[in-house]
Order: structure tokens, then sequence, then C-alpha cells
């Protein structure tokens, strides 16, 4: 799902790509070095791009100290960084996030 079918209204796409913006994600690739016209070619690239859910804390020790990497030949893998538990490898980032969401609630 990309973030303009996640955030239906315009004021819910403005506010979540306000925080995009003010994240570590944005690199502020477009924006610093083109003034107005940088900032429409990056909110156009970001309502392309697939929507990512946010990762729920760890199920066994509650650290929210979580990210997905890519494992060399398996996939994706969601992992905690604290206690090192993971989901199974996914094909695709957006699915190992799911398969943790599902095994953290």
């Amino acid at each position: 799902m990309t973030n303009e079918k996640k955030f239906k209204t315009p004021d819910e796409r403005a506010e979540a790509f306000r925080k995009f913006c003010n994240s570590n994600e944005c690199h502020k690739c477009e924006c610093s070095r083109q003034g107005q016209k940088g900032i429409f070619l990056c909110a156009f690239t970001w309502l392309t791009l697939e929507a990512e859910e946010k990762l729920l804390s760890c199920p066994f020790c509650a650290s929210t100290d979580i990210k997905v990497i890519q494992a060399a030949a398996s996939g994706y893998v969601a992992s905690c960084n604290d206690c090192w538990a993971a989901s199974r490898a996914e094909t695709t980032k957006a699915d190992a996030i799911a398969t943790w969401n599902r095994r953290a609630k």
C-alpha cells in the first residue's frame, strides 16, 4: 500500500509527510537543494513510496529497539536489538514487519 492510499485525506497526508520530513528517514535530498520546488518533488516521491508499518515492541523483553535487516540469502528479518528475538525470514521488508507485528500482539 502506498502512502497516498494509506493516508486518505489531504490533511492526513500533510501531517504524515511533515513527520517524515522531520524524521531520520528523510535525507533532505530535494528539499535542501531546490527549496520550494524540491519540497513538491520530495512530497510527490513520498506519496508513491510503500507505507511502512510501525514495528511493535518485542513480545519477550518489551524493547522498542527493533530493526528489519536483510539476511544474506533468506530475505528480511525483524529482530530485537536487546534480546535478539527475531521473526522468520520473509521475501519483502513489509512481510517481515507484518510477521513481527502479528507475533508481538
